[in-house]
């Protein structure tokens, strides 16, 4: 599942996007109780100048966050999930990067071009 939406805060331009991975079978504890795990990474792209307003280059920073969330269930005879609970949460990874083009491009935005003199 991907999430995606950019919002303006401030004078800043925000892009992010939460991707979650498929869910992995763990355990099955008494004869109803399905244990499962899934990768949650969150990616927020910020935009900012340290002055905007004298026109300079804006820059762009990444800022992705990846957790391992563990979540059970109950299962209904016609498969369905039901009793949904998060048993636990753990960071796997934080990191700030610059962007590239390719994450520009993914959460769909555009870099301010100057026109030529």
């Amino acid at each position: 599942m991907r999430l995606t939406r950019s919002l303006m805060i401030s004078g800043t331009n925000i892009a992010e996007r939460c991707v979650v991975g498929r869910p992995e079978f763990v355990r099955l504890v008494q004869s109803n109780d399905y244990h499962w795990a899934a990768k949650v990474t969150f990616s927020r792209l910020f935009e900012s100048s340290t002055n905007w307003q004298s026109g300079e280059q804006i820059e762009y920073k990444k800022v992705v966050l990846t957790i391992n969330v563990e979540w059970k269930a109950k299962v209904r005879s016609d498969g369905r999930f039901f009793d949904c609970q998060v048993t636990g949460d753990n960071v796997v990874n934080s990191l700030t990067e610059p962007s590239s083009d390719d994450d520009l491009e993914s959460l769909g935005v555009q870099k301010n071009v100057e026109p030529p003199l």
